[in-house]
């Protein structure tokens, strides 16, 4: 009876397995891990098969919208509830071509206002629907620009102090501008603002004036970026003033410039990408809103990663001034490329200690800001909302095993920071993921699951059976020396059980002396926390030890052999479980 119940639990566990393991396999998990205890999960929201950044705006109920090209080629639109859910995901039914770059603006009447480029032939151009909240389309979409001119990527939308839309886009003739209504009416243009300007950036402050920076090609490897600020009222354009001159060599590209402003300051951004060293480096201008002529250059440096790339700064005159990019993180499992946050406060990037994904952890003294300045309004902090997050220098956000890219950032106004981002999802296409320091989308995206459970045993379960190989590496290293030295204490003294002292003496010289070469000779692998080097062995050993003491106390006939041998298999096995199950080969034995 025993043996058959002993049976039938065994065949229950086996086939159990067998479901979890054939689960597993075809599962995909909606859910990307995180970096950082402030941040929810990610989870998956679509797929586009371009990596352009989508379009994220907070909406009026706390929770968010996207926008981005689907697989179909068609817009689709979706809405996240607070906390979390997704309450409406459709298709839009307003372009007939290649729609890309979705720009997304929402008025006060909670209609929105979408702006994009679409891959018409002959020429790509800029077309502009508006939307209830739901995603039905109002009128038509209209073609706001020349037709004859081929739109270039890179679109901007913004809102002025009246709610009126205002577009920018640069085609071969420089820099159009656009005016519609607040109900979609296209007002005035396109009128070329900029001439022979490139890549428009715009910021709208709290005054209802649009700030303007772009490229200006001077040469063939020299790019100026300006800067100006537009009187939306009137159309005037200020003086421009160059922010900087950059000098292209042969395999770099320009990307940006980006646009940030908090109170009194202006920020402008800019990367340089090198298509040959497969590197990026990054650099800011700062300067008074009211005298930007006194700028600053500085670069932009990063204490957890390198090669920032897809600079985004968070719209609204905040402080300090949020920036998202993705940039090259160091981790567990080795170097990808993640998202981060930035914060930048008048030029300086606070002093504050950094924990992030490099170090294993998600923590460390963060600078504290006011709920009112980062709310954007003083009326915030009168209404005692919930308290402003608390960001470092810099943020590492996400802890995907995939290239996260392309990030877009949006704030709520609770103070609740909002994250869009792209992930490689196949052959020709992108994942869409979104996170958010909101509490009750936290509270949904971080709840355990069996996924939770099930996918970290069996990595562990992978990883050891990938260590299982270096087993005889490291007997050869560990235990050859030790093994030799009881191979001639038996071919003096022909004795090889444990009834004599002296036997258990060279028992316990042959264990010392392994022991000591695990110190000596740790696995050339790369742990984030190196006394590791020097605990674990303690702990193996005395695992080992007892559990051979163990088993010897049980047998009447103890073999010294037999005796090395278990305390080998157990001491090796448990070392390679502390170094690889949790961090893998990274580092070689």
């Amino acid at each position: 009876m025993k043996r058959h119940a002993r049976r039938t639990v065994v065949g229950v566990a086996l086939s159990t397995l067998a479901i979890l393991i054939a689960w597993a396999y075809s599962y995909t998990s909606p859910m990307t891990p995180r970096a950082s205890r402030e941040w929810s999960k990610g989870r998956v929201i679509g797929r586009t098969p371009v990596s352009r950044p989508v379009a994220l705006h907070s909406a009026p109920d706390q929770g968010v919208l996207l926008v981005w090209p689907n697989l179909e080629g068609q817009l689709e639109l979706a809405h996240i509830g607070e906390d979390g859910e997704l309450l409406l995901d459709r298709v839009l039914s307003v372009s007939v071509e290649e729609p890309r770059d979705p720009q997304l603006q929402i008025g006060p009447d909670g209609r929105l206002h979408l702006l994009w480029r679409e891959m018409a032939e002959p020429n790509a151009v800029i077309r502009y629907a508006l939307l209830e909240a739901d995603g039905t389309l109002v009128g038509r979409p209209q073609l706001i620009s020349d037709p004859a001119l081929w739109a270039e990527a890179g679109p901007r939308l913004v809102l002025d102090a009246e709610a009126r839309p205002h577009a920018l886009w640069a085609d071969r003739t420089g820099i159009q501008w656009a005016v519609l209504s607040r109900d979609g009416r296209l007002l005035e243009g396109p009128t070329l603002l900029i001439p022979e300007g490139r890549f428009p950036a715009v910021q709208a402050d709290r005054e209802g004036r649009l700030h303007l920076a772009w490229q200006y090609w001077a040469g063939r490897n020299t790019r100026q970026i300006y800067y100006a600020l537009l009187d939306p009222r009137t159309g005037e354009l200020g003086p421009p003033q160059e922010v900087a001159q950059v000098f292209q060599r042969s395999g770099q590209r320009i990307e940006g410039p980006v646009l940030g402003l908090d109170p009194q300051t202006g920020y402008v951004l800019w990367s340089v990408l090198d298509m040959r060293a497969i590197s990026s480096r990054g650099r800011y201008a700062f300067f008074p809103l009211n005298l930007p002529r006194q700028k600053r250059i500085l670069a932009l440096h990063l204490k957890e990663g390198w090669d920032p790339g897809g600079m985004y700064a968070l719209a609204g005159q905040r402080t300090p001034l949020l920036v998202a990019l993705s940039e090259t993180v160091s981790s567990m499992q080795g170097e990808e490329v993640q998202v981060a946050v930035v914060a930048l406060a008048r030029g300086q990037t606070p002093e504050y200690e950094v924990w992030g994904l490099a170090r294993g952890t998600s923590g460390g003294r963060q600078a504290c800001l006011n709920p009112a300045q980062v709310a954007g309004t003083a009326e915030a902090s009168e209404r005692r909302e919930p308290p402003a997050q608390e960001w470092e220098a810099e943020h590492i956000v996400t802890a995907s095993n995939l290239p996260s890219v392309k990030p877009i950032l949006a704030a709520d106004d609770r103070s609740y920071l909002h994250l869009a981002w792209l992930e490689p999802g196949g052959f020709g296409q992108y994942r869409v993921v979104y996170a958010s320091t909101a509490p009750e989308v936290k509270r949904t995206y971080n709840a355990l699951s069996l996924w939770d459970i099930v996918d970290p045993l069996f990595r562990s379960v992978f990883r050891l059976s990938l260590a299982l190989p270096a087993v005889v590496p490291i007997l050869v290293r560990w235990a050859l020396v030790p093994m030799g030295g009881i191979v001639l204490y038996h071919f003096f003294t022909g004795e090889e059980w444990l009834e004599r002292t002296r036997s258990w003496v060279v028992l316990g010289a042959a264990v010392s002396l392994e022991v000591a070469l695990t110190f000596l000779l740790p696995p050339r692998t790369s742990v984030p926390w190196p006394p590791i080097r020097w605990v674990a062995p303690v702990v193996t050993t005395g695992l080992a030890g007892l559990g051979t003491a163990l088993f010897l106390r049980r047998q009447t006939d103890r073999s010294l052999f037999g005796a090395f041998f278990l305390f080998t298999g157990i001491h090796t096995l448990l070392q390679l479980a502390v170094y690889f199950v949790p961090w893998g080969l990274g580092g070689g034995l």
